[in-house]
This record gives C-alpha cells, structure tokens and sequence, in this order.
C-alpha cells in the first residue's frame, strides 16, 4: 500500500487531500496541530517543525509528502512577517531538509500561492511570469518554491509547486464566498457591500480541485522544481461573484463597492492552465455548484 503523509492535518485543503487518496487506497498519515479531526489512518497532533518528524519519515519512507502547513492569511503577514516567515519559508526548509536525510525518494508537493505574482502585468498569468508580490505572505511563498528548487537541483529531490489562485468549499469558514453568502443570509434586507470596485476579480478552484491536481502533478509531472497554475481558468468579477450568490438565495442584485483596497490583496487573478491541463488537469466542481455547496453548509449550521 502506498503512503502519503499530509503537513497541515485538520486544515481545509489537507482535509480534501487527505480524503482524495484515502479514496485511491492509500494510507494516510496526517500531521499539524489539528490533526485529531483528521480521517486519516495515522494522525499526529505537533506543531511543526517537530523533532520527531525526521524520525517519523525515516520509518513510514512516504510515497508522497504534501505540504499544506503554515499561515493563510494575507493580513496576518502584513501584521506579523517573522512569523509568517517561520510558518512558511523556515518551515519549508526544514521539511526539505529532513526528506533529503531522511526519505531521498518521496515526492513532495508544496501548496504555494497565485501571491507570488502580486498584480500581474497582464491576465492570464503564466508560470513563467515575473513574480512581484505585494506582501510578506507572497514573498514567503515565492522564497519556499526557492528553496524547493534548490533542493531538486542539489540534492536531487523530486518535487514540485502549486501555486494555488482563490480556493473555496464547505469546509472553509472564510474568504469572499463564505463570507459573501453568510452577510447575504444574515441581513437579507440590506445590500451586499463588497471591498474594491466591481472589477475587482478572481480565479477560484474548489478544495477538491486541488486535490486532484495533486494527484495530477504527482504522478505525472516531471518534479524537477516546476510550478503549477492551480486555478479553472476564469477570471470571476466580484460584481459577478456577488450577483450569482444573491441569485442561487433568490434575492435582488442590489450589491455596493467600497471603493476600499486591503494591504497586499490584488485586484484581478486569471491563471493561464495551460502547464497543469497538460498532465490531464480538469476542474470538476464550476462555480455555481460550489456556491450552492457553501450556501447549504451555511444554513446547515443555522438550523
């Protein structure tokens, strides 16, 4: 049976990767502090870095290690950059460090970040596009795909970046859908009043998404340092985003803007896919049934 050991156990994105190879019959080993509400076969409840972690590759030697551990939060780093730095950067380097001692043949996927490219020159972005983030999440996570390419180069290590664009999903309790749709639920007699302008966008993908194109880059992409576009592909305005969600509650398009703009936030993502589709990528949850999906675990917690 193959092995895969999951960084960030009990998180959003771990959790669907954890159960997308559950169900292709892999033993599943999930680590992080919230790991105890993970479903995996093996969970480890530690902080990392953890000093038993070397030792606990040594033993399991992982086909796969995916690292979806560390800070999420572009305020957050704006807030607090070292510690941003440790859970992302430092971290990374850590864990690298401990396969190449410890378990050479793994392969690893890191989960980095579409804010890396900061606002991008012109839309969609590809891959090889100059990375200019605008916060210190973004420069983190550029400085992780650094050391994970150091790490292919030097010591041969087999891995490789997604850089994910705006995920979304039950499961997550945050970002602009969850947040859109709870506001909508909870004063539905008042407009919807959104940060930016109308044009503002984003590229969202679906938690599960992801998982499979971990799967896809895994098992098929050459994991010599590469980056992925993790993304469908579509650039969604927030005006659109806005609209669809007040029309899935069946109430009136009255939306407002700000005007305002956040520290570090970008104002328009479209991924070019091209690079993932290319291993046999394909999203399969679209927006409208992702939406509906968040929506029904909303009023589920409000039964």
């Amino acid at each position: 049976m193959s092995t895969v050991i999951v960084l960030g156990g009990g998180g959003f994105l771990a959790g669907h990767i954890e159960r997308h190879y559950h169900n292709l019959g892999w033993r599943v080993v999930s680590i992080g502090r919230a790991a105890a509400a993970s479903e995996a076969a093996a969970k480890h409840v530690w902080s990392l870095p953890h000093s038993k972690f070397a030792h606990l590759l040594a033993v399991e030697q992982p086909q796969l290690c995916v690292n979806a551990a560390g800070r999420a939060s572009v305020p957050a780093s704006m807030v607090e950059p070292l510690a941003d730095f440790e859970a992302s950067t430092l971290l990374s380097y850590k864990i690298l460090d401990d396969l190449r001692r410890r378990s050479p043949s793994s392969a690893y996927i890191h989960l980095s970040s579409a804010a890396v490219y900061g606002d991008p020159a012109s839309l969609p972005v590809h891959e090889d596009a100059a990375c200019a983030p605008i916060s210190p999440y973004g420069w983190h996570k550029r400085m992780s795909e650094m050391v994970l390419e150091e790490h292919t180069k030097l010591f041969a290590l087999r891995a490789a970046s997604l850089r994910i664009f705006s995920t979304y999903g039950a499961g997550l309790r945050r970002q602009v859908i969850w947040d859109l749709a709870s506001r909508a639920i909870a004063e539905p007699n008042r407009p919807l009043v959104l940060q930016g302008q109308p044009d503002d966008s984003r590229d969202f993908v679906h938690g599960s998404d992801i998982a499979q194109a971990v799967q896809a880059v895994a098992e098929r992409g050459p994991l010599h340092g590469e980056c992925y576009n993790v993304a469908a592909g579509e650039e969604t305005r927030m005006q659109d985003l806005a609209a669809l969600v007040l029309r899935v509650l069946d109430r009136p398009a009255q939306i407002e803007f700000d005007g305002k703009r956040r520290p570090g936030n970008p104002r328009r993502w479209q991924a070019d896919t091209a690079r993932l589709r290319a291993l046999g990528f394909s999203p399969r949850i679209g927006l409208e049934q992702g939406v509906l999906e968040v929506i029904g675990e909303i009023n589920k917690a409000d039964a």
